[in-house]
């Protein structure tokens, strides 16, 4: 199990607030009217720094201008908030290569290592089983595109639903129109992760979606939102009561009707969100009038 940096949680902390400050409070906007080179000014300012006229910014650049573009073109994304936080996921899953479409580890991760490295641990320890090749397909479910996709079951899905055989060509989740289905199904169809039961021996099948993040005001909690990527503690939630295993409360808090999860302080990834803020005044800026 991860543990969080100190930097992290310093991190967090500031970002954590609270349940208001978390908040943003924000209209549904046209995004149709970005103004993609006013866009560009904003992002190579906060990712090139000095680089500004290197080769590896203008790649970057080129790579996150498909998403901006795709987000522009889509009718089907209308809230400010939904489109900055597909913009953070892809960013916190992506910035560390060159903000395309990825295989999970930046891209640094070498698939038969993993595999091989998986199969000589024992079964009830394997917690990255994607990497073992199918039996069937002989393909590997590892992390892929734009919100690192993990799982058969989810490639099968994608496939039934977007109409492409995700599951005899996985890497077809790294061609960025793809990527960009996958990103936004499985934010706003909850394809990637479940709410905890009341009790860690408890398994439910609630799947977690980004409109359960947004307030009847507008206001989105998008720390909290971050358990739609991943909603695994990040340190130990459990304790044991007279020989059972109890969540902690001050780790773990009930959302709504016996749905658990973690507090954004205790999320994986939760010290990479302060991109959101920043793709929130990004978008607004670089909206014609």
């Amino acid at each position: 199990m991860k543990k969080l940096s100190l930097v992290a949680l310093i991190i967090g902390a500031i970002l954590i607030g609270n349940t208001t400050q978390a908040s943003v409070q924000e209209a549904e906007v046209d995004l149709s009217k970005i103004n993609l080179d006013k866009f560009k000014v904003k992002f190579i300012n906060k990712f090139c720094g000095s680089n500004k006229e290197s080769l590896s910014c203008k790649k970057n650049w080129k790579n996150f201008s498909e998403l901006v573009a795709s987000i522009k073109l889509d009718p089907r994304v209308k809230n400010i908030n939904i489109a900055a936080f597909m913009m953070t996921t892809a960013s916190v899953e992506t910035a560390c290569v060159n903000f395309a479409p990825a295989v999970e580890g930046c891209g640094k991760l070498d698939p038969e290592k993993m595999e091989r490295e998986q199969l000589l641990l024992p079964k009830e320890k394997r917690g990255a089983k994607y990497w073992i090749k199918d039996d069937n397909t002989k393909n590997a479910y590892y992390g892929r595109g734009w919100v690192q996709f993990t799982w058969k079951e989810n490639y099968q899905k994608a496939a039934e639903i977007l109409k492409k055989d995700f599951v005899k060509n996985p890497d077809l989740a790294l061609e960025p129109k793809n990527a960009y289905e996958i990103l936004y199904l499985a934010l706003t169809e909850g394809w990637l992760e479940y709410y905890r039961g009341p009790t860690p021996s408890v398994a439910l099948k609630t799947k977690i979606k980004i409109v359960d993040f947004i307030d009847e005001t507008g206001g989105f909690d998008y720390l909290q939102a971050r358990a739609i990527i991943n909603a695994n503690c990040v340190v130990d939630c459990k304790r044991l009561v007279n020989g059972k295993k109890v969540w902690k409360t001050d780790i773990m808090r009930e959302i709504k009707d016996g749905n658990y999860l973690p507090y954004p302080k205790h999320l994986d990834g939760l010290e990479r969100m302060h991109y959101f803020p920043f793709f929130v005044s990004t978008i607004r800026e670089s909206i014609e009038n």
